[in-house]
Formats: structure tokens, C-alpha cells, sequence
């Protein structure tokens, strides 16, 4: 699995440099599977340079086509937390509207775990194997896993070095941080994917309950909860308290936009009111301010990126007069999925009338807790079949239906900064 076929050659160079005399001979062998159209100049070179010891002539492989590895596309990958368990996670197209589902290890507590991607598009979870439905306890675990993009599976990877749940999982300059959900709520590791090694970090300066989230901007992380929020800079190695939120926030849901951090409380059931705005954060001036004049009412909330631009998706369940509680369409739909699309230079919020870059997933994600959108470049050919997820909800498109306007196929929608 590879994502270019500069890995491959480097791989084959080191195969042949570990014993020359001997390897030497198979180098032109070699070379008739490397791909000469996608090999860098300097690596042909370095190829080139290991003739003068041969007497053979490097012929390579024609094929200009890319490997099942190197062909990948831009997904959305929706992550929740929930008491329930699942196998499976939605991916979503908006180039195509096309729905996919990526594997998750199995019996893993989906409300537990925590992913994060890294730049090589490489995801690693961390996560407790579920025993809560079987003792009624929280079951704190060390596992680690890779995700393998080819398989659709979670390989292990070294464990962590203390039990977590629920942990605050960030990557940040090659490394994978795990922060709090052990014990004592404020121990942190990091691990080096290179090495399989996991080493421990200055714990937090105070305890952190499970309801937090922890994001990266430049060279530091900053974990946002009710309890107070840290940063922690990876090139001093120390920890800081920074400004605390405007509002105080129960389960805070946040991502990074513009070298600025959003957060929103995700759960309006955790809220008497049932409506929260969003906050955002200038690590510069070290303070909290209100964006927008939106307030938004909702039952889960999530704030996603997607190429240049931020949304903000909201759930909403429709309540009757009746003693259900519900009031039940012709379809039989009880939840809808609203998507609003900020608007940077008026610091502003607009409902997107039309379409919709997300799938509908309302139903999905009005079971969670909270919900956190990754953007991944993945290989769709490889992912499984979204057949759990095909609902119709009314006034929203089917994934994969033909109606589906061509700009909302594409991602695109109007994002110029018109009046609201």
C-alpha cells in the first residue's frame, strides 16, 4: 500500500543497498515493474547511477496507469458517539453523491472511540473493546489500531502505554497524540508511527471529564472542556491555561478553520434551552469570541470542513401535539438534517437552501452524542457496501440519485459572501 511509486523504487533500492554483491545482479529484474512515467527525475537518477556497477541495461515498466494504492478520493468519513454499536462508518462523496461504508474493528464500544487522520491520509483509532453492555462498567483499554485503506480493516498497532476511553486522539507533526480518558483523567501520550513506540507527555494541569475535545493549530493542541481549556506546545513540552469559553460548554464539538478554532456545543439535549451558538477561538489573542449573531437550535450538532470551506449540520426532530411525541410524516420521517455554510468575510452563517454536500444521514446522526466529520482520501473501490445507511428523508436527495443537482455533485454551491 503505497501512495506513490517513489515508495516503491526506495523500497527496492534498500532491498538491493542491504547486500550489493549479491543483489546488485537483480536490479534490471527489478526495475521491469517500476514505472518510469511516475518515478521522480531524482530517483531515476539514483536508479541510473547503480548501472555503472552492472553490465545489464534498466529497462522499466511502460504501464502509465497508477497503482490500487496511489488512486484515491477526497471522502468525508462521519464518526459518532453513541451507545450504540457500529460496525461500520458512513464515507461520503459530494464529488459523485456516492455513500460508502468503511469497517470498524469489531466489538469496539462506538461510544468510545477516537480517530484522527494524518496528512498521509493514515487514520488511527483508539478505543475500548465494549464490556459496558455486559458489566454495566467502563471498561478503560490500551488498544491502538492503523487502518488498512486496501482491506478496509484495523490492523494493531502498539498499545498504548496507559488504559484510555473516550481520549482526546490529535496528529500533529508526525506524531499521534492521546490525551486524558484514563483513570486519573489527565495523563497523555505520544506515539511515533515510524518506530511503533509510544512515550508519555506532561500530564494535564487538571483532570479532565470525558465530555472535551482536543484539536491542533501551528505547533500546539488545545483540549477544550467545561472543566477549562489548555494548550499544549509541542516544542516547549509544556502545557498552559488558556482563556476559557464565553459560555460554558457540555460537550463541545470543534474544529480548526483558518488558524482559528470553532466550537459549538454539539448535544442541545445538554442544554435546558436547547440552542447554543458558536464560539471561536484566536490563538494569537489568546480569546473567545461569539461568530456570528446566529443562534442555532437543534438536537446534535457538527461542525465540519470540507476543501476551503466550513458547516455547520444540524439535526432536528419534529415533535406533535400528540402523547408520542412525534409527529410522523407520510413517509414516516421524524428527523431532518439542516446544513448552514459560513460565510468568512461577514463572519456569518447561511442555510443552504438547496442540495446539500453531506449525505442524509439525519436519522444516523440524531443517535449520537456528538459527531466528528474527517476528510480523507481513501479508496472507494475498496470500502464496503452503504446499504445501512440508504434512508429517504423528505425534500433531501437519495446518495447516488440521478436528481442530484450537478452543483452539489461536484461540492460546489454559491459561497460568495451575499447578504444572509
Amino acid at each position: 500500500m503505497t501512495n506513490s511509486e517513489d515508495n516503491v523504487v526506495q523500497g527496492a533500492l534498500r532491498w538491493v543497498d542491504f547486500n550489493q554483491e549479491d543483489r546488485l545482479q537483480h536490479l534490471s529484474t527489478l526495475c521491469k515493474s517500476l514505472r518510469q512515467s511516475l518515478i521522480s527525475t531524482k530517483l531515476c537518477a539514483e536508479i541510473e547511477s547503480k548501472l555503472l556497477s552492472t553490465d545489464s541495461r534498466l529497462v522499466y515498466s511502460d504501464s502509465t496507469a497508477k497503482r490500487l494504492g496511489q488512486v484515491r478520493t477526497e471522502l468525508q468519513v462521519f464518526l459518532r458517539e453513541s451507545w450504540l454499536e457500529d460496525d461500520s462508518a458512513p464515507c461520503y462523496d459530494p464529488s459523485t453523491g456516492r455513500l460508502y461504508a468503511m469497517n470498524m474493528p469489531e466489538n469496539l464500544d462506538s461510544f468510545s472511540k477516537s480517530v484522527t487522520v494524518t496528512t498521509d491520509d493514515e487514520l488511527y483509532l483508539a478505543g475500548d473493546i465494549v464490556t459496558r453492555r455486559e458489566t454495566g462498567m467502563d471498561d478503560r483499554q490500551k488498544k491502538f489500531y492503523q487502518y488498512n485503506h486496501l482491506l478496509n480493516t484495523w490492523e494493531p498497532r502498539c498499545e498504548m502505554i496507559t488504559p484510555r476511553v473516550s481520549c482526546g486522539l490529535v496528529y500533529l507533526k508526525g506524531y499521534i497524540y492521546a490525551i486524558g480518558g484514563d483513570d486519573t483523567k489527565e495523563t497523555a501520550e505520544r506515539y511515533d508511527p515510524s518506530s511503533d513506540e509510544w512515550t508519555s507527555i506532561p500530564p494535564l494541569p487538571q483532570p479532565m471529564s470525558s465530555e472535551f475535545c482536543a484539536v491542533t493549530v501551528d505547533d500546539s493542541i488545545y483540549v477544550i472542556s467545561k472543566d477549562g481549556c489548555y494548550s499544549f506546545s509541542t516544542t516547549e513540552n509544556k502545557w498552559s491555561k488558556i482563556a476559557d469559553m464565553l459560555q460554558k460548554t457540555l460537550r463541545p464539538q470543534a474544529v480548526t478553520y483558518r488558524g482559528s478554532i470553532y466550537c459549538i456545543d454539539s448535544n442541545g439535549h445538554s442544554r435546558s434551552e436547547s440552542s447554543s451558538c458558536i464560539e471561536v477561538y484566536n490563538p494569537t489573542k489568546d480569546e473567545w469570541k461569539r461568530s456570528g449573531k446566529h443562534t442555532f437550535f437543534f438536537d446534535i450538532a457538527t461542525l465540519m470542513t470540507y476543501g476551503e470551506t466550513m458547516y455547520l449540520l444540524t439535526v432536528h426532530t419534529y415533535y406533535g401535539k400528540d402523547s408520542d411525541g412525534y409527529e410522523i410524516d407520510m413517509d414516516g420521517n421524524r428527523t431532518s438534517l439542516h446544513i448552514n455554510q459560513y460565510q468568512p468575510k461577514r463572519d456569518s452563517w447561511r442555510f443552504l437552501r438547496e442540495g446539500q454536500p453531506v449525505p442524509p444521514l439525519a436519522r444516523w446522526l440524531n443517535d449520537a452524542c456528538r459527531t466528528d466529520c474527517l476528510t480523507v482520501r481513501m479508496i472507494p473501490m475498496c470500502l464496503g457496501d452503504p446499504k445501512a445507511y440508504k434512508m429517504d428523508y423528505r425534500g433531501v436527495y437519495r446518495c447516488g440519485d440521478d436528481s442530484i443537482p450537478e452543483s452539489f455533485r461536484t461540492g460546489s454551491s454559491d459561497s460568495s459572501d451575499n447578504d444572509d
